[in-house]
């Protein structure tokens, strides 16, 4: 069984994924000052996970993402893996049982990702799931 997520407490940032704190300069251009929220979880937080459960959650930025990045890590050992980033999509253990759904603007834009995460052979130990997520205007969302 999986204690899940530690690390995801400290990344929730907000309730609904699109409050964002966003002004202009002189010039008019948009400037965001928020970070992209991670929202929609689970199981929540400090439930246990069966090791063949899926983990859920959605990342989201109304502006965009430049990155995302999603790592398990498992306690008791230094091990970590890369489960999907925003360049390659899904890794290793999480080829074949995991996915990922794009929300898009109505300029094509991605602005929120939905996972559904079930790891090939199931969860070895107790993890740790790890979002990091940086916006197109340099905002991040990590630990």
């Amino acid at each position: 069984m999986a204690d899940f997520p530690g690390s995801l407490q400290d990344l929730s940032a907000g309730s609904d994924g699109f409050a964002e704190t966003t002004g202009s300069n002189r010039m008019g251009d948009v400037i965001d000052h928020a970070p992209p929220v991670l929202n929609a979880i689970t199981p929540m937080q400090g439930l246990l996970v069966a090791p063949k459960a899926p983990v859920q959650f959605t990342v989201s930025k109304a502006t965009g993402f430049a990155s995302v990045i999603v790592e398990a890590s498992y306690r008791g050992s230094n091990t970590r893996e890369l489960i999907w980033d925003s360049a390659h999509g899904f890794n290793g253990y999480y080829l074949g049982a995991a996915n990922m759904c794009v929300i898009t603007s109505q300029a094509g834009q991605p602005i929120a990702y939905a996972f559904t995460i079930l790891r090939d052979g199931g969860w070895p130990a107790d993890l740790d799931i790890t979002i990091f997520a940086t916006d197109t205007f340099g905002n991040s969302l990590h630990p």
